[in-house]
């Protein structure tokens, strides 16, 4: 259950998945408490802070993915990219109506991450996790 990786080295796709699985389950929890404190109107540390963490999760998180998507050969790469960067930008867009104190806006892009991660996680990412328990006989 291994991939080679541009410099030779292997990558344990059956670990890599694991993680990735696991980190789906983060963002749900990061974006259930900004919906919370979006909802309550926060603009203190808090909101802020869950902001960070969604920043740090799309950087870590979608360079995770592409990657072991890239070793394995997914053939959806480009597509799971493009569906990346419409999160990244709505993202985006949240830090900037939060800073701003848009809650109307803010609470909107809460909402469409939310979905976002509904969608792509019960479509993309079980066409990733299909063709990864394909090639590579992933049980879960």
């Amino acid at each position: 259950m291994s991939a080679a990786n541009e410099d030779g080295r292997t990558v344990n796709v059956a670990e890599q998945w694991q993680a990735i699985e696991l980190q789906h389950e983060l963002l749900f929890r990061i974006v259930g408490q900004l919906e919370r404190a979006v909802l309550e109107r926060g603009r203190g540390a808090s909101t802020f802070e869950l902001l960070n963490h969604l920043d740090a999760y799309v950087v870590v998180h979608f360079t995770t993915e592409e990657t072991l998507m890239a070793h394995a050969e997914f053939p959806e790469l480009d597509a799971h990219r493009v569906e990346h960067e419409s999160l990244r930008l709505t993202v985006s867009r949240l830090d900037t109506a939060i800073a701003k104190n848009h809650h109307a806006e803010a609470m909107t892009l809460v909402q469409a991450i939310r979905d976002w991660a509904g969608n792509h996680s019960s479509g993309a990412d079980i066409r990733l996790a299909e063709y990864l328990r394909r090639r590579y006989g992933l049980t879960a």
